[in-house]
């Protein structure tokens, strides 16, 4: 299995996250440098920017969790409909975690507690029977989720079996979620992606078929949690069970019941998700198609009306997935005409240059680097690319940094790419990707002990925030079996982050 590549540059959130995103969401997605198969090391390893799922009209942040819309919050605008999809955003998760139950160990609850467990399906009045919302909350449109613990599988291979030294993961229950305010958000801190999806579940069997708006935002999360989970069949299995791209659901049809509104029942986040099923599985084409069919809309089809900052998160879907197809060439004009579009965006002029990068355009990079600087404020147009150092302070500085450290990669100049990404790490210590970028180029310039070194000492002092980053373990892994073929340091890696690492960590960037 392919360990799953992220935002390797640094490219800004629209188009990089959460898986898996969340995918995170994400995650999100938020990511780093890929050691490959062959242990080789490619600093502009671009092969997919991934993003847990897109978020129309709002940002989504790849790798930081935290849901702003809590349940709490949802439940208690289902009886005011709205036309706008309240964003669920997304923030670190390195805030400190409640107290969470050791696995296989079942929480105490009260009676109160257990009767919020139980769904209890809405009163639906017969003049309601005829919504198509009906099947969206009905118990047969749920597939069930598989048992496996993958996980605990690749653990238990780990130590042979050993309980004293296998570390004892700590998950979050729906049950215990439920003694807090706002259980999502705790949930997706704790990155209990699979009680997520069930609590959404019994959310949405508890749901009137008239909330269309909370419908729609509780089948995006639950969708959102299961991809977390690479549960890309049950996704498509429920995606079909409620006939999303063969029945036309629109307000028109039901004007007694939502007199004055028109358009979609579907909201364009959960549309544009669904858009993207088929590249999950790998069937990149049918998606673009999908999503170049929303962006020109033929007569007599679901139609959205989309404001041009959604377009573009449009197109940048598109360029994720042309990425993850190794279109480089195609994604980057694609970004060429954005550009155009939006003139004073720096990290998307950025994000240009970066792809200019990866297809080894190191000229054409530096000036879009340098264009960059200009669109800042701290170079002239007509000045030499990078002669003279930043000043102390100046505006978006990691960013401006990471463009140096990465042209200083490129062109062979490992010791000044070490030194401005040491300095960017300074303002940013908790940064996994910067640390990340500074152990592939300390490996670049030779000195693999000190590169681990590097990582080992972020898996110490973060565990939380580098049990989210995957391709950060199969760097570290794959300097371990550069030096030593063993896995007594493995082991030790996953002691310190086996207790924290949520439901959509895979054990296989590892290298086990």
């Amino acid at each position: 299995m392919q360990v799953p590549t992220g935002d390797l540059l640094g490219l800004p959130d629209e188009i990089a996250p959460q898986k898996q995103l969340e995918q995170n969401k994400d995650f999100i997605s938020d990511e780093d440098i890929l050691l490959d198969k062959e242990q080789s090391v490619d600093p502009f390893d671009l092969k997919r920017i991934q993003q847990d799922v897109v978020q129309t009209g709002f940002q989504m942040e790849s790798d930081n969790y935290s849901i702003a819309e809590s349940r709490n919050s949802v439940n208690s605008k289902m009886s005011k409909e709205s036309s706008q999809i309240s964003p669920v955003s997304l923030k670190s998760p390195e805030k400190k975690m409640s107290p969470l139950s050791e696995q296989g160990t079942t929480a105490q609850l009260s009676d109160s507690t257990k009767s919020r467990l139980q769904p209890i399906p809405a009163e639906i009045d017969p003049i309601h029977f005829k919504l198509p919302t009906r099947k969206w909350i009905d118990k047969k449109s749920f597939m069930p989720l598989p048992t496996q613990d993958r996980i605990q599988d690749a653990f238990q291979k780990l130590f042979h079996g050993n309980a004293t030294s296998k570390p004892q993961r700590k998950i979050l229950t729906i049950e215990e979620s439920l003694q807090f305010p706002d259980p999502y958000q705790q949930l997706v801190m704790a990155r209990s992606w699979r009680a997520l999806a069930q609590l959404v579940r019994n959310d949405l069997i508890a749901t009137h078929p008239m909330h269309t708006d909370t419908i729609m935002r509780l089948w995006w999360l639950r969708w959102w949690a299961l991809l977390r989970l690479s549960m890309f069949d049950v996704i498509q299995l429920e995606a079909e069970k409620l006939g999303v791209f063969e029945e036309v659901m629109l307000y028109e049809q039901h004007s007694d019941l939502f007199p004055g509104r028109t358009g979609p029942m579907i909201s364009l986040e959960l549309w544009i998700f669904c858009c993207l099923i088929p590249s999950f599985k790998g069937n990149h084409h049918e998606s673009i198609h999908r999503l170049y069919q929303l962006l020109y809309t033929k007569p007599g089809a679901v139609s959205y009306r989309l404001d041009r900052l959604q377009r573009m998160r449009v197109l940048f879907q598109i360029t994720n997935i042309l990425l993850s197809m190794d279109d480089i060439m195609t994604a980057a004009l694609l970004l060429e005409q954005l550009v155009d579009q939006f003139t004073g965006d720096a990290e998307l002029w950025s994000c240009l240059g970066r792809l200019y990068l990866q297809l080894g355009e190191v000229q054409k990079a530096a000036q879009l680097f340098h264009k960059v600087e200009c669109i800042l404020g701290v170079a002239e147009p007509d000045a030499i690319p990078f002669a003279n150092p930043l000043p102390s302070e100046c505006p978006k500085p990691e960013l401006l940094m990471s463009q140096r450290a990465f042209i200083s990669l490129a062109k062979g100049q490992f010791t000044e790419s070490i030194q401005t990404l040491t300095q960017l790490l300074s303002v940013n210590a908790s940064d996994a990707t910067i640390m990340n970028n500074l152990a592939v180029a300390q490996l670049h310039n030779g000195n693999v002990s000190q590169a681990a070194n590097f990582l080992e000492s972020m898996v110490i002092d973060f565990p939380i925030k580098v049990g989210t980053c995957e391709p950060f373990l199969f760097n570290l892994a794959s300097m371990y079996d550069l030096m030593d073929k063993s896995n007594d340091k493995k082991r030790r890696i996953v002691k310190v982050i086996g207790k924290c690492v949520g439901d959509d960590f895979d054990p296989e960037c590892l290298k086990l």
